[in-house]
């Protein structure tokens, strides 16, 4: 996958993805006690993570597809159904490790993420298969779709330039996600899954996936504004597995990342370096056969990320 880069575009993914990497731990007794969200088909799951293992604290049983889930303190867990149109909210208890369904709405297919605005009283859900961005109202601990935003024609970077009163793009850089000394099995299929900026705001990293390799990868890339191209892709690291839909970054330099499919682990934490450099044998993980049957294809989660 080819990424480009633009100056409105760099400021928008710096902001989203400076969010995923604040946050820490809980102080659990005599350890530091992580709490992480995991999803996969018909199952949200809760982890306790201690820096070194994984222990099941929920396994909650949700309709269709959760692909993408985003928790809002304290306690509420808001939920795509890839399958469907409907986006569903429901009661985390982080205290008692159990939830609850609150309520389902119905917006535009095949929604894929959800992302609040700073005030926690609107958020916006990316609906692949409608082609469309719906706003939904969330104040109050509701979920009331108030506007659907029509996306038609085909999908990827506008190929024309968009200039408005308070917005424009200007294309710095495009450039390759893989390394291009190193050729892919299956080039015209291999794509890019997340992307995720450090704190740092030096370090960037995307996954890639459907590569047709043993086993796909994570993108490190360092960025300069001051040079002419502000990316430089420096190293790709293995995941272990194949198919990462979705990684996340925490304060405690590490990197989650969650195989869909492959031999290896349907999770994996990899520990980030001072240098952004990754240390790519797992420092903990989870099994595929956790989240499904290993014959059956791409049975490993699609999102994880530590929230608390």
């Amino acid at each position: 996958m080819r990424f480009l880069m633009g100056m409105a575009a760099s400021a928008a993914v710096i902001w989203h993805s400076h969010a995923h990497s604040l946050v820490g731990r809980l102080n659990g007794g005599t350890h530091d006690v992580a709490r992480v969200l995991v999803s996969d088909t018909g199952h949200v799951y809760l982890y306790d993570y201690d820096g070194s293992s994984f222990a099941q604290a929920l396994d909650y049983t949700v309709a269709g597809d959760p692909s993408w889930v985003t928790f809002r303190e304290p306690d509420l867990l808001y939920a795509v159904d890839e399958w469907s149109g409907d986006v569903s909210l429901h009661r985390l208890n982080l205290a008692t490790n159990t939830g609850e369904l609150i309520t389902t709405s119905t917006g535009s297919l095949a929604a894929v993420h959800l992302e609040f605005n700073r005030e926690g009283t609107r958020m916006v859900s990316s609906a692949y298969g409608g082609q469309a961005v719906d706003v939904w109202d969330v104040a109050d601990r509701g979920l009331i779709l108030l506007r659907t935003i029509a996306s038609p024609g085909e999908p990827g970077p506008d190929p024309d330039p968009y200039t408005g009163s308070s917005l424009s793009f200007t294309k710095r850089q495009e450039i390759s996600t893989f390394d291009p000394r190193s050729p892919l099995a299956t080039p015209d299929a291999a794509a890019a899954g997340e992307i995720a900026l450090a704190s740092n705001n030096v370090d960037l990293y995307v996954s890639n996936r459907l590569t047709g390799d043993p086993t796909d990868s994570i993108s490190h890339f360092r960025v300069n504004p001051a040079w002419a191209e502000p990316l430089a892709l420096m190293s790709l690291y293995s995941t272990g597995g194949q198919l990462p839909r979705m990684f996340t970054l925490n304060s405690a330099s590490e990197l989650f990342v969650a195989n869909q499919d492959g031999d290896g682990p349907g999770i994996a934490v990899l520990q980030r370096n001072p240098d952004g450099t990754l240390v790519e044998t797992p420092k903990a993980s989870i099994p595929m056969s956790v989240f499904g049957d290993v014959d059956e294809p791409a049975p490993g989660p699609k999102y994880i990320k530590q929230i608390a």
